[in-house]
C-alpha cells in the first residue's frame, strides 16, 4: 500500500507540473492569476534562478553539465487536474486525450504494430534487469487512460485523485479552457458546461 501511495504522490507531482507548465506557457502572469482565481487553483510563485543541469558522470544523453537560468514559474500545491475535472472537461468539449488516440504509424515506419493502439506507459515494479535503466520500470499498456491508468483490466481511477495518462498537450488544452472560462465569467457570461464538476 505504501508503494501505491508513493506512486500516486509521484503521479500527482507530475500532473501538477504538467498543468503548471501549460499555464506558464502563456508567459502572462495576469492571465494565469485570473484562471487560478476562477478555477480555484492555488499555485505558488517560484522565483527563477541559476542551476546546474545535466550530468557528466551517469548517462551520455545527460551531458554536458552546464549552468542554466530558469525563469520564475507557478507551481501547484495540490493536484489540480483531477480525474473528475478531466472527465467533465472531456465530456463537455469532446476533447480526446493523447492516450486515447491511436498512434500515427507514419511517425515511425518500423514501429511494432502492437504499439499503435491507444494507451500509455504504466509503472511496473522491476522484476529483473538493470535497475538504473528507467525503461525497465515502465510498460506500454494498450487502453491505459486517465480513467483506467493501469489499463482496462486495472482499477478505475477515483474522482478526486490526480489525473494520470495525460500528456503536455492535454494539460495545455485543459489550462487554456480554464483561462477561457475565466474570461467568460469576467464578462458576466455563464461558465462553460465543463466547469459544472465541483472544483473543491
Amino acid at each position: 500500500m505504501a508503494v501505491m501511495q508513493g506512486q500516486l504522490n509521484l503521479v500527482a507531482l507530475v500532473a501538477a507540473c504538467l498543468l503548471c507548465l501549460a499555464l506558464n506557457d502563456a508567459k502572462d502572469t495576469s492571465s494565469i492569476a485570473r484562471a487560478c482565481a476562477v478555477t480555484d487553483l492555488s499555485p505558488v510563485w517560484i522565483e527563477g534562478g541559476r542551476s546546474l543541469m545535466g550530468d557528466d558522470s551517469l548517462y551520455p544523453e545527460e551531458t554536458p553539465e552546464r549552468e542554466v537560468t530558469v525563469d520564475g514559474f507557478f507551481l501547484g500545491t495540490e493536484p489540480e487536474v483531477t480525474v473528475e475535472r478531466m472527465q467533465a472537461f472531456t465530456q463537455a468539449t469532446g476533447y480526446v486525450t493523447l492516450a486515447e488516440r491511436p498512434v500515427d504509424a507514419s511517425l515511425d515506419p518500423d514501429i511494432d504494430l502492437a504499439l499503435l493502439a491507444p494507451g500509455g506507459a504504466v509503472f511496473s515494479p522491476l522484476q529483473s534487469g538493470n535497475i538504473s535503466n528507467y525503461v525497465n520500470w515502465w510498460s506500454f499498456v494498450p487502453g491505459a487512460t486517465y480513467l483506467y491508468p493501469e489499463g482496462p483490466q486495472g482499477r478505475r481511477a477515483a474522482p478526486k485523485e490526480p489525473a494520470t495518462q495525460i500528456a503536455f498537450e492535454d494539460a495545455q488544452a485543459f489550462a487554456h479552457l480554464a483561462e477561457d472560462a475565466c474570461q467568460l465569467e469576467a464578462d458576466g457570461n455563464t461558465a462553460p458546461a465543463w466547469r459544472a464538476a465541483p472544483l473543491r
